[in-house]
């Protein structure tokens, strides 16, 4: 979890997924239609500002943007109320992390307020979702910061809890 003026982030990542193998992304088809502003509070700059942002860090992290046949769909949204996440269970796998233990029955629920911003990843042959990250509090008095500034921050907070990349750099 990291905050930052306020936002608080979590992340979710499917114990199965091998990032290794993943180098194009694209957006889900309903990301992409004009007539789904809806998941971006009906604000088509809020939803472009999203868009550029998350393809910012995705292309930073050596991922390469194929909308045709994208190894990684991305799906996003931001929460005009609040709600809760379901985070990822993996049949037959345990893992040990800091603090956690996570076994083949446990499943871990995310609260979220109003204003959320969501950003998932499934892969595309599959459709198995492979990561899922969100940040919260970007609500100022009831209104949704829209500001390009407060969305890229959001977005580059989410985006560090992703930590995997496309083009080995961190593997040097």
């Amino acid at each position: 979890m990291a905050y930052a003026q306020n936002i608080v982030v979590e992340s979710d990542k499917s114990l199965k997924a091998d990032f290794s193998k993943y180098t194009t992304f694209g957006w889900a088809t309903q990301v992409v239609d004009a007539q789904n502003a809806i998941f971006f509070l009906n604000d088509l700059i809020l939803k472009a500002n999203v868009l550029h942002a998350i393809e910012h860090e995705m292309e930073s992290r050596g991922y390469e943007y194929n909308q045709q046949k994208p190894d990684v769909v991305i799906n996003t949204r931001v929460f005009d109320k609040p709600g809760q996440l379901m985070g990822f269970t993996d049949p037959a796998s345990t893992y040990w992390g800091t603090n956690e233990v996570r076994d083949p029955d446990s499943k871990k629920a995310y609260d979220f307020e109003a204003g959320t911003l969501l950003i998932q990843m499934v892969d595309r042959k599959t459709g198995r979702p492979l990561w899922q990250g969100f940040a919260s509090g970007l609500m100022d008095n009831n209104v949704f910061d829209k500001k390009k500034e407060k969305i890229d921050e959001a977005v580059s907070l989410i985006m560090k809890e992703f930590n995997q990349r496309a083009d080995n750099l961190s593997k040097r």
